[in-house]
């Protein structure tokens, strides 16, 4: 597929040209979703198999809402897997804004303790702009809380 306004191609999915910016009909074809359900794909998010920055390899979405999505990722220089969050792209329209909103949370990075892991890396590919986080394997905070007051 590819966008009505300037021919580029179009990421499978995409509410928006990641070269002008241009909305994506809503008529658009079905895509097979990151979840496995069939259906429109409203999220804009990169489709499965996508690396962002050269590094940052999509593997599944885990969530999403009308702020952010999150996935599941593969970091293609130490192997270890990771929490990918994209800042939905109409929030940060313009190219001047992604690139305030990357440097702001750019200045984040590294900064966490024992309790908080610090963020990896924050970027921006196309009209993405996105942070980096560990991905950490445990227990919920609401699993331990909920066996805590059933004590």
């Amino acid at each position: 597929m590819e966008c009505s306004l300037c021919q580029g191609p179009l990421a499978e999915g995409a509410t928006v040209c990641g070269a002008c910016g241009a909305d994506v009909p809503a008529d658009a074809p079905e895509v097979t979703t990151l979840s496995g359900s069939r259906g429109p794909d409203t999220t804009g998010g990169p489709p499965r198999g996508e690396v962002l920055a050269e590094r940052w390899e999509i593997q599944e979405r885990i969530s999403a809402d009308a702020l952010m999505s999150r996935y599941r990722a593969h970091d293609q220089e130490t192997e270890a897997r990771v929490v990918l969050t994209l800042i939905a792209p109409d929030l940060v329209p313009s190219v001047r804004e992604r690139a305030t909103v990357k440097e702001r949370l750019a200045g984040a990075v590294g900064i966490g303790n024992k309790y908080l892991p610090g963020l990896l890396d924050a970027d921006r590919e196309g009209v993405f702009v996105f942070v980096v986080e560990p991905l950490l394997v445990g227990a919920t905070l609401r699993s331990v809380l909920d066996a805590r007051r059933t004590r």
